[in-house]
């Protein structure tokens, strides 16, 4: 009787722990299977929030490219449209283009849906990493992509975690994609370069305007403004990029093919010519680390000696990338990069 009992309490005791122990390995299948499915789904998903708010900030930013930096009609009763006084009237460009995209991209094996007011357009601040919501000058698209309760196709629903009385999970991933300081352009416009020293002595905010000059001494009347060929160390020289455009060695001709250059591109009402020029970084020899727009206003020749006026811009956008991040030479790139 005894021995009888031992075996069956011992059979008793075999069963407590094969019960824990399925237990135990259901719940570490729950967790692998179910935890690493919401982690597929919400990859998934931030692949389709950062596609989303790249394509509604490249829409602002084809917006701005169809716009001058500056109002070229002027006085107080000016209407126009520019890149510095751009108010965003109509989002629905911006929203359909992030909704349009978000169709293309897959989540839980159903097409991505975007609700409306999960789409945010304003300015981004990158010293605090947040985005202002406002319409105007938007340079940047915030986008929530969700499987959830508010997301029209609800949240995931669980494989095996259900048996815990877990019977869907909410995921959700977020982007913000800002047109930021311009770092690269597809072409260079003028053979003239700016040291970042030159921003370092100044305070400039949005739509400030300071004018520049350059004479036919290959200096200008500021040691950080200079005449440069990028294509030779160092990239300032007495010989301009200028022979590159018209074949001709001879500086004072150049000079004065680039005053037809400028006749030809001057707007006729306001006589100015807005162009990106590099911004070298003043500790080393050479590095572009920017661009700046200047809208030159003359190129003017006195007894053999040109001078080419412009008035460095804030607040414009040019036809390049951004680099993700803000310097202060006052011109952000029309493509966007992604900033969160």
């Amino acid at each position: 009787m005894k021995a009888r009992k031992v075996i069956t309490s011992k059979r008793g005791a075999t069963a407590v722990i094969v019960a824990i122990v399925l237990t135990i390995l259901v719940s570490i299948t729950a967790l692998v299977i179910d935890v690493g499915y919401g982690l597929v789904v919400r990859n998934e998903l931030q692949n389709a929030a950062d596609a989303c708010a790249l394509a509604g900030a490249r829409e602002l930013g084809e917006t701005y490219g169809r716009l001058p930096c500056k109002c070229q009609c002027g006085g107080m009763k000016c209407q126009c449209q520019c890149q510095m006084n751009y108010i965003l009237a109509d989002k629905d460009a911006v929203i359909q283009a992030v909704k349009d995209v978000a169709r293309q991209n897959y989540a839980d094996g159903k097409p991505v849906v975007i609700n409306t007011e999960d789409i945010k357009i304003g300015t981004w601040d990158p010293a605090t990493k947040t985005l202002q919501v406002t319409d105007s000058q938007p340079d940047a698209v915030s986008v929530i992509a969700r499987r959830d309760e508010n997301s029209s196709d609800g949240p995931i629903t669980t494989f095996f975690a259900r048996v815990f009385g877990v019977d869907t999970m909410n995921i959700s991933a977020k982007a913000t994609a800002a047109l930021t300081d311009i770092s690269k352009v597809g072409r260079r416009h003028t053979p003239m370069c700016i040291s970042s020293r030159w921003f370092d002595s100044r305070s400039c905010s949005h739509g400030d305007m300071i004018s520049i000059q350059f004479d036919s001494n290959m200096h200008s009347h500021d040691a950080d403004i200079q005449w440069a060929t990028f294509d030779r160390s160092p990239v300032t020289a007495d010989e301009t990029e200028l022979d590159l455009i018209t074949g001709d060695k001879e500086i004072a001709n150049a000079l004065a093919d680039f005053k037809n250059l400028y006749n030809a591109n001057k707007d006729p009402v306001t006589n100015e010519w807005e162009v990106l020029v590099p911004v070298l970084d003043a500790a080393s020899s050479g590095l572009v680390v920017g661009f700046a727009t200047v809208a030159i206003t003359g190129v003017s020749e006195r007894m053999g000696r040109y001078t080419v006026e412009g008035d460095v811009l804030w607040g414009c956008f040019g036809d390049g990338h951004g680099c993700g991040h803000k310097h202060k030479y006052g011109t952000k790139g029309t493509i966007p990069a992604l900033v969160q």
